[in-house]
């Protein structure tokens, strides 16, 4: 084997072992076998409501509810006319639930008729983090077509906002 082929693997190697600490949980496969997740959550613009369950290792096998609803301040310069139309929870159907440790990946599609016109058709995927007992919970979003999302696995949305008020509680199946 010539210095060529060996710097070539060396480099598939090093890439390969940095791509999977980049995302933890990469080499394992979505679902670990179940759980229930469940919580409210604020974040400053908006209150997620949820209680989902993860049957078995499918992540597609699942159950639940989410309810997201603006907050009634919404982000800065948006104005009380624009948030009045908006103030009403948003009702919608999971496709995905996967839960790892204290982690919890869904991806929800709000129902057309309770999303502003920009909003239909979109999914939003969400990860939540249980922190323990008095500890600091954390969300993160990512929103896109439902075809964006081939995996709910918890690390695909960075789970970069602090819970600001409420809980989350993730409970792996035993």
């Amino acid at each position: 084997m010539g210095i060529t082929t060996r710097l070539r693997r060396a480099s598939v190697g090093v890439a390969v072992a940095t791509a999977l600490l980049a995302v933890p949980g990469a080499a394992q496969a979505a679902g670990h076998g179940g759980g229930e997740a469940y919580g409210s959550a604020a974040n400053g613009l908006f209150t997620l409501r949820f209680h989902v369950y993860e049957h078995g290792a499918d992540p597609h096998n699942m159950s639940g509810w989410v309810e997201v609803q603006p907050n009634a301040a919404g982000p800065a310069g948006s104005g009380p006319s624009a948030q009045s139309a908006q103030s009403a929870p948003s009702a919608g159907r999971l496709t995905c639930v996967d839960i790892q440790g204290k982690q919890v990946g869904a991806v929800y599609v709000p129902d057309p008729a309770s999303v502003p016109p920009a909003f239909r058709g979109q999914a939003l995927f969400a990860t939540g983090v249980d922190s323990g007992p008095g500890g600091q919970d954390k969300m993160g979003f990512v929103g896109g077509p439902p075809s964006r999302f081939p995996t709910c696995r918890p690390t695909f949305a960075a789970p970069n906002m602090q819970v600001i008020h409420g809980d989350l509680t993730v409970r792996p199946a035993s």
